[in-house]
């Protein structure tokens, strides 16, 4: 992860480099265009028992927004780890339409352009809260997103894939 994310904690369920392992590849890329909903109930009931947090001192979910216009997969991800902890789902981010995906992205054009902000209707700051997202790859995601929040240093992702940089 960049240094600025370091010092988040981030929970995560697979490793994934890329092209590393073709089955996990084949498994990402069909989950997320497939918006397979029960195969990310299960992995969400694998995932939970991996975040060590005590749930309950957490405020809610908040699901990163996807890269592509109707990208519903982190908010998916945070219904099906609500329905598990109890906690609510806060759908307060919202990102800028782009013309390029996250995933085309350098680091540097990641770093450097902005993507996230908070919906108009909100203006408090939400403290101690869990990220939800369905992959990680540099945390400049995550970054923006809790800066747009005016989020804490407690804050944490909980991600299903962690892919890091070759």
């Amino acid at each position: 992860m960049e240094s600025h994310v370091v010092n988040a904690q981030h929970f995560y369920l697979l490793n994934w480099y890329r092209f590393d392992n073709e089955i996990l590849s084949q498994l990402v890329y069909r989950l997320k265009s497939d918006n397979s909903w029960p195969a990310l109930g299960y992995y969400a009931k694998l995932l939970v028992p991996k975040v060590k947090v005590d749930w309950q001192n957490y405020a809610g979910l908040i699901p990163i927004p996807g890269s592509k216009s109707g990208s519903v997969h982190a908010r998916l991800l945070a219904q099906e780890i609500s329905y598990i902890t109890g906690l609510p789902v806060i759908d307060v981010l919202i990102k800028k339409n782009e013309a390029t995906e996250q995933k085309l992205k350098s680091a540097f054009e990641r770093k450097n352009e902005s993507s996230i902000s908070l919906k108009k209707e909100y203006a408090e700051q939400f403290t101690k809260c869990i990220f939800v997202d369905d992959i990680l790859t540099t945390g400049e995601t995550f970054f923006q997103s809790n800066k747009a929040v005016k989020g804490s240093i407690e804050n944490i992702i909980v991600t299903l894939f962690y892919r890091p940089k070759a």
